[in-house]
């Protein structure tokens, strides 16, 4: 930042510039120091923060080959910021930016459970395919299942006392239910 400041004083800047594409979270502590370094407070800096896909965008315009590196990027940053249209850019301040990652978090953590559950039902229907079948200790009962939720609280307490072995010794042996004849009246 001293040669920054030299320069800029040597020179007789009165404002200072400076732009970057915003990559993940890795802009906010650069965003953060550059808005609280003193050298840079008498030149009254401009920090802009690009969103990549408005640099992508006109990189397109500068050049066709597609080049990319740090030192092209750093460039058509550049570029862009003397094109002079610049984008409003907003940086929330640390409690709302804070806020901001944990609801980034939570909703991530969200997905990944649900991606997490869909991945222990297609294990469960490989080791025990009739975990969902099941029903209650009379496998002939009309009625509703007693796991229609793999993650319920019956399923869940089987499932983490018991193995697979243990739960099918006991299972109770399957019964014939009396089967009705066409005609009226009669067993079979």
């Amino acid at each position: 930042m001293t040669i920054i400041h030299q320069a800029a004083t040597s020179l007789g800047y009165t404002h200072i510039e400076i732009a970057w594409e915003a990559t993940g979270l890795l802009w906010l502590p650069f965003h953060r120091f550059l808005a609280t370094n003193p050298f840079l407070q008498p030149f009254a800096p401009e920090l802009v923060c690009f969103n990549p896909k408005l640099v992508a965008k006109f990189k397109e315009g500068l050049d066709l080959r597609g080049r990319k590196d740090d030192e092209h990027d750093a460039y058509d940053v550049a570029a862009r910021l003397r094109f002079d249209e610049l984008p409003l850019s907003y940086v929330p301040d640390d409690f709302w930016q804070g806020l901001r990652c944990l609801t980034h978090y939570r909703y991530k953590l969200s997905r990944n459970l649900s991606c997490e559950k869909m991945r222990f039902q297609s294990y469960a229907f490989l080791k025990c395919s009739d975990w969902k079948r099941v029903k209650a200790l009379r496998p002939w009962a009309e009625g509703p299942r007693a796991f229609s939720d793999v993650f319920g609280a019956t399923s869940i307490d089987l499932l983490t006392r018991f193995t697979v072995a243990e739960l099918t010794r006991l299972a109770p042996p399957p019964t014939r239910r009396p089967h009705r004849s066409s005609r009226p009246g009669t067993l079979r």
